[in-house]
């Protein structure tokens, strides 16, 4: 194996508070226990591990080899001998990781500043998922935050998106949001979607049949660098194509949202429409959601929405379209996040952008 590289940590990283088992701070009144979770268990080490936060995946990704070897054996006794030894490099290599430490102490290992015994440790994610730092849903109490978490960790790591068809064709929308945009399209009835990342064209065809449903006519125009027909990695029993309302209802342009020509096509669009409902799930880098913000988000008529997709990734990333949003927000008062569209379960919190002005 080859010696992995330093690593260092950023100076966001902090210590959390400290936590019951239950996974409640000790100060709240309101306490609703949840199991003990072991991620290496329930998701495996690749999943578990990069779930968890970036020191780990740093750490995982160095040693991504071994666990390619070691694992193929699927004798059960071989193959809890072999993750011993994987969890064992992976302990080695997150003890070495240093980062600041609470106010006024020196750094420590990111061991040390979660008060952990390794990796595996279920503590190592419940500091990840019980501070408010990292409270993310429209709920509560950080324990019901945590269920719900745990319970998108699951979603994720069992490719549920990939198997969720709409008319036939797979539409990866998280249902819950599918249905809370659903609503939002017929309440506004807009007569221009624009959509930034088409993928296979699951869910431009669903937007499409909602506003054939609300029967005012209207326009999906899908934006991608890649057609649709050329997205292999998707098995779906239809094409979205072959469907009627594709033709009726659905542009697709090819290219990226940021380029100049492609942006001016849809302005264009935009200008002639007098309810204008925006989605953004292209690129997930937050400099891209940044461009990519400011460009469409200006589009959205008044009293419709922004809607900044997968923020979720910000929980487990520092490059992520949750700290693109946050600086959109701060500079364009226009816009505030609507958290009532968001139902408990959600790949966009706080991404509900309404236009008020």
């Amino acid at each position: 194996m080859q010696p992995c590289p330093k690593f260092s940590c950023p100076s966001t990283l902090k210590s959390g508070p400290q936590v019951l088992s239950a996974g409640e701070p000790a100060s709240s009144a309101t306490v609703i226990p949840i199991p003990t979770i072991n991620l290496l268990d329930v998701l495996g080490p690749s999943d578990g591990l990069s779930s968890v936060s970036d020191v780990a995946y740093m750490a995982f990704a160095c040693i991504f080899p071994l666990e390619k070897t070691v694992l193929k054996d699927s004798r059960p006794a071989v193959k809890q001998e072999k993750q011993h030894t994987l969890e064992q490099q992976l302990v080695q290599i997150v003890e070495s990781v240093r980062g600041p430490g609470p106010k006024g102490t020196p750094q420590q290992t990111v061991l040390e500043i979660l008060g952990v015994e390794g990796v595996n440790h279920p503590k190592f994610m419940q500091e990840r998922m019980m501070s408010e730092e990292w409270k993310w849903f429209n709920v509560e109490t950080l324990s019901e935050d945590a269920i719900i978490f745990a319970f998108q960790l699951l979603y994720k790591h069992h490719t549920v998106f990939l198997r969720q068809h709409w008319l036939g064709v797979v539409a990866m929308q998280n249902p819950m949001d599918a249905w809370s945009i659903n609503d939002i399209i017929y309440t506004l009835k807009p007569d221009l979607i624009i959509e930034a990342g088409t993928a296979n064209g699951g869910s431009a065809l669903m937007w499409a049949s909602m506003l054939h449903l609300i029967g005012k006519g209207g326009r999906v125009v899908t934006l991608d660098m890649n057609r649709p027909e050329q997205i292999s990695w998707v098995e779906t029993r239809e094409n979205p194509w072959d469907n009627p309302l594709w033709d009726q209802y659905v542009t697709f342009i090819q290219g990226s949202s940021t380029d100049p020509a492609i942006h001016k096509q849809v302005k264009d669009m935009a200008d002639k429409a007098k309810m204008v409902l925006v989605l953004l799930d292209s690129s997930h880098e937050e400099d891209h959601v940044g461009l990519e913000t400011g460009l469409y988000c200006p589009l959205a008529s008044p009293g419709s929405y922004c809607i900044v997709q997968d923020t979720k990734m910000g929980r487990f990333n520092w490059h992520n379209p949750k700290n693109a949003l946050q600086a959109f927000l701060a500079s364009h008062p226009e816009f505030a996040s609507d958290r009532t569209r968001e139902l408990l379960f959600t790949d966009h919190p706080s991404g509900y952008l309404k236009r008020t002005g």
